[in-house]
């Protein structure tokens, strides 16, 4: 594939025209058309502003080799995950032990409790609004 359709694949992937996209690269629409044409190549510092309208690397957008860079991955999970295991594993304390709850004597063990249900909820916040972060980099 070449870069003009390229060019025309990411443009119509963020549902926007011709003249949109030259506003934002401050070029005219016709050389929009032209590079999308492969009529002409953009300069190197349009392409450059392309990579960075379009989000994707400077290798996908002249060679076509690599794909969006804001997909959300496995790493982006982690923090997710860790709350859930965070929770999971408080779950599995109040079953085993019910009975800490009501002895005045475990107040270590209450503060600790809220302890872990605060870092898990923290976890699960922050991992919530990296990926959702991430999915709506794309639009």
């Amino acid at each position: 594939m070449s870069i003009g359709k390229r060019i025309t694949k990411l443009r119509n992937a963020l549902k926007m025209t011709q003249e949109e996209l030259a506003e934002k690269l401050d070029v005219s629409r016709q050389s929009i058309f032209k590079w999308e044409k492969d009529l002409v190549i953009p300069e190197m510092d349009n392409i450059i502003r392309l990579s960075k309208v379009f989000n994707v690397s400077l290798e996908y957008l002249v060679n076509g080799k690599k794909e969006f860079k804001n997909k959300v991955t496995i790493k982006d999970y982690l923090l997710l995950a860790l709350g859930v295991v965070f929770l999971i594993l408080i779950v599995v304390i109040l079953i085993i032990n019910p009975d800490s709850l009501l002895e005045t004597s475990s107040a270590l063990y209450f503060n600790g409790l809220y302890l872990l249900i605060g870092i898990a909820l923290i976890f699960i916040i922050i991992g919530l609004i990296v990926i959702f972060k991430k999915r709506n980099e794309r639009k």
